[in-house]
């Protein structure tokens, strides 16, 4: 078992997702004050930070994390399993509709609109999830589906249907889903 970003790391590089200025050597009372102060003032931020939580949690009380993840449900209308791994700086810019499967592993970096589904084409095959890179924005609506590969520097556009692989520094949109060029190239 390989273990990841420490939980005080990961809040750090989430809140600087959320637009904040924290130093690497801040101290623990300052961090938890604008981890408390975003939690209360962003909807947003509030919702990764329970996802986080849940994380720790299920490591050790997987019941508890369980009836954790059910209230993060009805709190912000999202599904996103403590099981998948989701790296640091993750953004969701709104909390609504957001389901992420349980196997799904996504680099740093990433911003998720409402609506986005990440997760397995068949109840057959469950655990054939998305590996997504870093730095990747999906927008509102995107279906990321089945055992593909999203590269680094990766836009997703909205309602794209993407069940085939993405490679890095690409813009990915519409069903079926094709590449734009960004200008300039």
């Amino acid at each position: 078992m390989t273990v990841g970003p420490s939980l005080r790391s990961l809040l750090i590089h989430d809140l600087r997702a959320a637009h904040l200025h924290v130093a690497d050597d801040i101290n623990t009372f300052m961090l938890l004050k604008h981890v408390v102060f975003n939690v209360i003032t962003r909807h947003y931020f509030a919702c990764v930070v329970h996802y986080r939580l849940n994380v720790a949690l299920h490591r050790r009380f997987p019941r508890l994390a369980a009836v954790m993840a059910q209230q993060r449900y009805y709190l912000f209308g999202n599904d996103i399993s403590p099981r998948a791994r989701i790296g640091p700086g993750f953004r969701i810019h709104h909390t609504s509709d957001i389901v992420i499967g349980r196997s799904v592993v996504i680099g740093s970096n990433a911003h998720i609109y409402n609506g986005v589904t990440i997760g397995s084409k068949s109840m057959q095959a469950p655990d054939d999830m998305p590996l997504i890179g870093n730095n990747v924005l999906i927008g509102t609506g995107a279906k990321v589906l089945g055992k593909i590969k999203i590269g680094d520097n990766v836009v997703i556009g909205a309602l794209t249907f993407c069940d085939k692989d993405v490679p890095a520094n690409a813009i990915a949109v519409g069903n079926p889903m094709r590449f734009l060029q960004p200008k300039g190239r």
